[in-house]
């Protein structure tokens, strides 16, 4: 887990859109396994207009040809994969399959599940020119912040190379950012045709991973968005 939380803060840091700390190593002790990295005095986000213009610059970095990573990570404790794909919905039905495979869900569910996964493509008619973008993974407010230099600062992450938007997935799951950091995105990044439904399927990917380390208290809100989401199929 560690060794691909090196490689995740790596990718990040030659990305240069954010500060990102400098791992310094992973070793094993009595105790268990640790992580060292670069010492930053972190305070909260603040200018979440400079924040989303960031972000969009990160996720336009040019990349590889393909969507994945060179390495799996894990997504909270839940491994993730990330075979290189030669396209995104490829590589987006393998990371859903392999969530609602683990997920305990029932018969219903299940049956969305698979009609989404049977659909997938539906949702990205007319989007020809997916590129690959340098992905966070795990954006959500408590996984970034700012410098005493008023910097921003990204860490904790669950690297990849993917669809700009499912970025924005996890940042809806448990809001806290503002709408001026996505008025700021979007004026670089503007939102393509489908883009409201498209991610409910990535805010779906992060919410299904919950109920499969935390439990059933997430079933009720992964069943209501897979609803959603198939409702438009």
């Amino acid at each position: 887990m560690f060794e691909a939380e090196v490689a995740g803060l790596n990718a990040l840091r030659q990305n240069g859109a954010f500060r990102v700390p400098q791992p310094l190593g992973v070793g094993q002790a009595r105790a268990g396994v640790f992580i060292v990295t670069e010492f930053i005095q972190l305070e909260p986000l603040r200018d979440q207009r400079a924040f989303g213009r960031q972000l969009a610059a990160m996720h336009k970095v040019k990349g590889p040809l393909h969507f994945g990573f060179d390495i799996d990570n894990y997504i909270g404790t839940t491994p993730q994969l990330n075979n290189w794909q030669e396209t995104w919905t490829a590589f987006l039905h393998m990371r859903l399959k392999f969530q609602f495979d683990r997920a305990p869900f029932p018969k219903e569910s299940q049956r969305l599940a698979e009609k989404l996964l049977a659909n997938l493509p539906t949702f990205f008619q007319g989007l020809d020119d997916i590129v690959p973008s340098m992905i966070h993974g795990d954006m959500w407010i408590n996984n970034c912040g700012v410098d005493k230099q008023g910097q921003s600062v990204l860490f904790d992450p669950a690297v990849y190379w993917g669809h700009h938007e499912s970025e924005l997935g996890s940042m809806r799951m448990f809001g806290r950012f503002d709408d001026e950091l996505y008025e700021e995105y979007h004026a670089l990044i503007p939102k393509a045709p489908g883009f409201d439904e498209r991610v409910e399927i990535y805010e779906l990917y992060h919410l299904v991973n919950h109920l499969n380390m935390f439990g059933l208290a997430y079933l009720d809100r992964c069943t209501s968005l897979l609803q959603s989401i198939c409702s438009h199929i």
